[in-house]
This record gives structure tokens, sequence and C-alpha cells, in this order.
């Protein structure tokens, strides 16, 4: 698994806007690779559709049995959790998924993981920060609010987006791991625990000195050790979550503005 870093270099420069109208699915076919892509630019009911087409470009309802129904229930449901917070809201959700299979495909992560790995890091992606409250762990943790209360003033937010996606996934109408086995069911759900928590910044040096420390070491990351496939698809989400500010300057400049507003208004 490359660097974030060395994953850009091989990317080909972002593809120029399209002056005319063009239908959806054509922008898609182009962008959804794209590392310039501006999520920004696209309203609610696109931003499904280009989800959809994460989910689609990855073969993920053939491959693990989802029903067309649910999978598109349960991002409807996502969607909906998702607060109109400045920053951490469903463009946030839908930019990281993007990043994410860009960093697969074009970054070659994909070669290091399971087709489930893949699975379970895509709905990781969607699902991350459903329902923040924009506020941080800091702020909840100091004054005393009943999710800090609730979760023991230990990673709040990414166990409260833990618990409502098991909500949604003990739904059968939103239930996109339906198809799974019990065993697979007991694995997507333990990998997908440590993908979400992996994006709580207080774990942020312990995961990436361990990564560096494998790559110092020249030890490479193993697709047939659980332990190593687990460390990249958390260095992978790291840099999907954060991955906003590497996009073209026009792209990714308005995702600080809306972090900056998101944390004056807390």
């Amino acid at each position: 698994l490359m660097s974030l870093n060395s994953a850009l270099e091989t990317f080909p420069p972002a593809v120029e806007s399209c002056e005319d109208e063009v239908a959806l699915c054509d922008l898609l076919n182009v962008r959804t690779l794209d590392w310039g892509f501006d999520t920004l630019a696209h309203p609610t009911d696109d931003l499904l559709a280009i989800v959809t087409e994460v989910f689609d470009y990855l073969e993920l309802p053939v491959r693990f049995g989802i029903p067309r129904d649910v999978l598109l229930r349960f991002l409807e449901q996502v969607a909906e959790r998702y607060n109109e917070n400045p920053y951490h809201n469903f463009s946030h959700a839908v930019d990281v998924a993007q990043i994410t299979l860009a960093l697969l495909v074009r970054g070659e992560a994909i070669d290091l993981f399971t087709e489930l790995d893949v699975f379970v890091l895509i709905t990781a992606a969607v699902c991350h920060d459903v329902d923040h409250p924009g506020l941080n762990n800091s702020y909840l943790v100091n004054t005393r609010h009943p999710l800090a209360t609730q979760y023991n003033d230990s990673s709040v937010l990414e166990k409260y987006h833990l618990d409502v996606t098991g909500s949604l996934l003990a739904d059968s109408q939103t239930d996109i791991f339906c198809g799974l086995s019990h065993s697979e069911r007991l694995e997507a759900w333990n990998s997908l625990q440590q993908i979400i928590l992996a994006t709580d910044m207080a774990l942020h040096k312990e995961i990436t000195d361990e990564f560096r420390e494998r790559l110092g070491s020249g030890s490479m990351l193993s697709r047939r050790r659980q332990h190593d496939r687990l460390l990249g698809l958390k260095m992978v989400m790291k840099c999907a979550d954060l991955g906003n500010v590497t996009r073209p300057w026009e792209v990714g400049m308005p995702w600080s503005h809306k972090l900056a507003e998101e944390c004056i208004l807390q």
C-alpha cells in the first residue's frame, strides 16, 4: 500500500468541467475516479446517484447479493441521517467514498484487500460521520454532553456513528449485509467497527506510527494477514477522510472554509 502522496503522483490531472449539459451517467463515468471531483457542486439527488455508482463500479451489489431496493433505501436513510452541518454532512460522506474508490483503483490499494474488505470499507466511508452533531469529541466531553456520558468519554462520536450504522443494518429494509453468511457478517461488523473508530483523531498517531514502522522496516503489508489488511483499511479510510485538502485548490479550499465555519459555530 503506497502512501497518499505517492498515490497522488500516479493520478492524472483533473478532468476539465463540461460546458454543456451532459447526462449524469456520462459525468459519473468520467468523474467517479477523478481526483479533481467536486462533490460540493452536486445536489443531494446527484450525490445519491454518485455514491450508488461507487457501489456499482466495484460490483458490490452483485458480489454480495444486495437487492437494489435495499441498497437504495440504505443510502437514502444514511443521507437523511446526516445533518445540515457546514462540513460533516452527506456531501462529506460522498466525498470520502469517492476518494476511497480512487485510492482503491488508481492507487491500487485494492490489491491488498479481499472483496469483503472492500465492501466494508466503502460502507464505512459512507457511514463514518452519520448523524454528526457538528461538535467535536473534546467539546462533547468538556460540556458533559449526554453522548459523552453514554460512551464513557472515549471515541464518543465514532461509537455513536457505529451505533447509527448498526441500527440501519439491523433493519431488514436497509440491511445491505443481508447476503453475507454468519461468519462473513461477524467479520464485516468487526472490520467496520475498527475502520470507523480509526477516524478518531485521538488515535491518529498510534495508527500512523504503526504504518510508518511497517514501511520503515521494509516489511510490506500482506493480504494473507488480517491484521495487515485492517491496518491498510484504516490508512485508506484516514487518507480519504482527510483527503479533500489534497484535491486541486479550487476544489479543496471550499472544504477548508466549511470546516472553519463549523468550528466557529461550535
